[in-house]
């Protein structure tokens, strides 16, 4: 007796039910952590406004936050009056917490078949804010957290913020060609109170500024306006009714630093 097609056909029901089941898995982990995804994105929307009572909605009463710098924070009673006296205690300094574009992902976290929660991890940058000034790129550190399904809602349990460092300084400036006789306009001894006398000299096709015994090159944006390649400086010089070149302003950041009175 023939028996060979009803197992092949047994046999290609069990592999299609298997792999069905593994199929509609990934997609439920993929739609669970796509919601805690969202959820992770509102809490820092709310950071960065300063809504303690929206944070305080996401989080876990028995959430756990460990800092690098700053140790470990237990309790939501304890992070939240750790929000409103140090993130949220100075109306005239914010501090905003953005993505690192392509770093963020979303993990499963499973017991069995069930899923109990999802670990948010990525990079994140911090800018500050003071009253008046631009807003800076200061900071640049990795975070974790743990989100839990605590009865039926998702909380953030755990946080891990680690690896703080200053944000990595990226120059998207384009340098222009400026010829020798319009470079020299700027060169000469340019003092202030912070810095004292700065030497502007040409070197080829930018200038170099010599402050004690080290020397720093910028280069030209436009006439008039030049910047670093290795840190957010930029230098303007202004001239006076008579067209002559009066002095130098430094730009830190978006802020003016220091202004230079040419000698």
């Amino acid at each position: 007796m023939k028996t060979g097609w009803p197992a092949r056909i047994c046999f290609s029901f069990i592999f299609t039910l298997i792999f069905s089941n593994q199929i509609f898995a990934q997609q439920n982990d993929k739609q669970v952590a796509e919601k805690v995804y969202g959820l992770d994105s509102l809490f820092w929307v709310a950071y960065n406004n300063c809504d303690v009572a929206g944070m305080q909605r996401l989080i876990d009463p028995g959430i756990e936050f460990f800092h690098d710098k700053g140790g470990i924070t237990k309790g939501i009673d304890a992070m939240v009056a750790s929000i409103k006296n140090n993130l949220c205690s100075n109306p005239e300094f914010r501090v905003r917490r953005e993505a690192v574009p392509n770093t963020v992902k979303a993990f499963p976290m499973s017991n069995g078949k069930e899923i109990y929660g999802v670990l948010v991890s990525g990079d994140h940058y911090f800018y500050n804010k003071q009253k008046d000034k631009n807003e800076t790129l200061e900071g640049l550190a990795k975070f974790s957290n743990l989100w839990i399904l605590i009865n039926g809602e998702w909380k953030m349990s755990r946080v891990f913020s680690y690896d703080h460092g200053p944000a990595p300084f990226i120059n998207k400036r384009k340098m222009i060609a400026l010829s020798p006789v319009s470079l020299d306009v700027y060169t000469g001894i340019y003092t202030g109170t912070q810095t004292g006398d700065v030497h502007v000299k040409r070197k080829n096709d930018f200038l170099v500024l010599g402050i004690g015994n080290s020397n720093f090159d910028i280069f030209p944006e436009t006439d008039g306006r030049f910047f670093s390649k290795e840190r957010d400086l930029v230098f303007e010089f202004r001239k006076d009714p008579q067209g002559k070149i009066k002095e130098m302003i430094v730009i830190e950041k978006g802020n003016e630093a220091e202004r230079l009175t040419r000698k």
